[in-house]
């Protein structure tokens, strides 16, 4: 329920390395819509986690992943795919490179082509503004009791090895 608004600064948002924002003193779930594709669904669910009142970075994300699995829309489902799926691939590659090298080894081409187009989305909008707004935002994190700061994000992985032991799955339809 509720609705996540594009950015009217899109661009200067791409700039920052921000893909979504969500405004606690107007109660908007605000999107980058300049961002690729394929975690423009994600992002628009992880804000909407937060409009929610889901705080943490990791539990936006997590919510999100899950929401996505739930969505008639496959452009969601696969955005939520692919959050989990990135989110889990830079986990492993900090702790075990053979784990990463198999999950790497099942993307199809159409992944492939996906993640490269978003990495050079990012990539070529690197800069001074960005590291001085990731810098804002980890500590901004921080002070919030997220002591991982932006790393935090990437913390719903924990989230999706507690479902996969539940469940048997990450994967619910």
């Amino acid at each position: 329920v509720g609705r996540a608004k594009p950015m009217l600064s899109s661009k200067l948002f791409s700039y920052m390395g921000i893909s979504g924002i969500f405004s606690p003193f107007t109660a908007e779930a605000n999107y980058n819509n300049d961002q690729e594709d394929l975690l423009k669904g994600s992002s628009v669910l992880h804000e909407l986690a937060h409009l929610k009142g889901v705080a943490r970075e990791e539990e936006a994300n997590f919510i999100a992943y899950l929401a996505s699995r739930y969505s008639q829309e496959p452009a969601f489902r696969y955005s939520g795919t692919m959050l989990a799926l990135i989110n889990t691939t830079n986990r492993l590659s900090k702790v075990d490179r053979a784990a990463f090298n198999r999950v790497n080894a099942l993307y199809n081409e159409g992944m492939r082509l996906d993640l490269t187009a978003h990495n050079k989305y990012w990539k070529d909008l690197e800069g001074e503004l960005r590291q001085k707004a990731e810098a804002v935002n980890d500590q901004y994190l921080k002070s919030n009791g997220q002591s991982g700061g932006i790393e935090t994000y990437e913390d719903m992985v924990s989230y999706l090895y507690a479902l996969k032991e539940k469940t048997g799955s990450v994967n619910l339809n």
